[in-house]
C-alpha cells in the first residue's frame, strides 16, 4: 500500500480548504486560463499592449536614457482590472496578487526574447517599506525571478532617502528633482562581480507602474554608471512611445543582439 507524502497531504488539504481564486474576479479557479492566476472569463479583460505598444525607449523619459540599447517593456495599459489589482496590492494588503502580476510581466517579457543576468526591483525607502509591510515591486520581482530561473538581486539596490510621493508632483522637472541621486548600489567586492563582470546581458529593473519614467530612470542610473546594461520591465502604464522610430530601432538592436548569442532561450508566446 502506497502512502502519500506528508507535504502533499498538507498541500492537498490546504487546496481543499482554500482553493485558488482568480486574481481578477476572486472566483474559485475551476478552469485555469493559459495565464496563471486568472480564470478564462477574466483573461480577455486584461488590457494587454500590442507588441509594438509594449516597447518604450529610455530616451522617452529624459536625457539620461539616450543611447541605452535595451528597452523598457510594459505589459499592459493602466486600466481596469489591472489598475484595481495594482492598487489593491499597493494599498490593500494583498501580497498574494504579486504572483499573478508576475505572470503578466512574464507574458510581456517573453514576447521579445531578451535574456537577462538577474532581476532587481525598484526599492522603497526602508521607512516606507516598514509602514506598508512590503515593497510591492519587490514581491513581483521575486516571483518573476523564480518564473524565469534568474537570481533576484533586489537587495543590492537601495533608496538613500525618503522622497516625496511622485503622485503628488505634477511637473516633470519636479519629479526628476525629487528623485535625483535617490538610488545607489551596495555591491562590495565579489558581490559586484556577480552582477558586473563581462556578461553582456542586462539586469532587469522591475516596477509595478510607470507614469513619467522618472523613478525607473533614476533607479537605472547606478547600474549605468558601473557599465551594467539595464532593461526595464513594468506591469502597467499609460505612457506612449514618443517616437515610432524608437520602437523600430530597438527592435533592430534586439535582433542583432540575438544573432550574437545574447537572445533568450525562454519560450515566446
Amino acid at each position: 500500500m502506497k502512502f502519500m507524502d506528508g507535504n502533499k497531504v498538507v498541500r492537498a488539504g490546504l487546496a481543499a480548504l482554500y482553493p485558488p481564486r482568480c486574481a481578477c474576479c476572486n472566483r474559485v479557479l475551476m478552469h485555469q486560463s493559459n495565464l496563471s492566476g486568472f480564470c478564462r472569463g477574466c483573461l480577455p479583460r486584461i488590457p494587454f499592449r500590442t507588441r509594438s505598444q509594449a516597447l518604450l525607449g529610455w530616451s522617452d523619459f529624459g536625457p539620461a536614457g539616450y543611447g541605452r540599447s535595451y528597452p523598457v517593456v510594459c505589459a499592459t495599459w493602466y486600466r481596469d482590472p489591472i489598475r484595481q489589482m495594482l492598487l489593491k496590492l499597493k494599498f490593500g494588503d494583498a501580497p498574494d496578487l504579486a504572483h499573478a502580476l508576475a505572470g503578466i510581466l512574464l507574458y510581456g517579457w517573453n514576447r521579445f526574447g531578451i535574456d537577462c543576468r538577474g532581476v532587481v526591483a525598484v526599492p522603497l525607502h526602508q521607512t516606507r517599506e516598514r509602514e506598508r509591510g512590503y515593497n510591492q515591486a519587490g514581491l513581483i520581482a521575486a516571483a518573476f525571478a523564480k518564473q524565469i530561473d534568474r537570481p533576484d538581486w533586489s537587495q543590492y539596490l537601495i533608496r538613500n532617502r525618503i522622497t516625496e510621493r511622485q503622485s503628488s508632483l505634477t511637473a516633470r522637472e519636479e519629479r526628476q528633482a525629487n528623485l535625483s541621486g535617490a538610488f545607489s548600489l551596495t555591491l562590495p567586492g565579489k558581490r559586484f562581480e556577480r552582477i558586473g563582470g563581462d556578461d553582456a546581458r542586462p539586469v532587469v529593473l522591475i516596477d509595478d507602474v510607470l507614469t513619467t519614467g522618472a523613478t525607473l530612470t533614476e533607479a537605472a542610473i547606478p547600474f549605468w554608471r558601473n557599465n551594467i546594461p539595464v532593461a526595464g520591465l513594468v506591469a502597467s502604464s499609460d505612457k506612449q512611445t514618443q517616437s515610432r522610430l524608437i520602437g523600430r530601432n530597438i527592435g533592430r538592436r534586439l535582433a542583432l543582439q540575438e544573432t550574437r548569442g545574447f537572445g533568450s532561450t525562454l519560450n515566446r508566446p
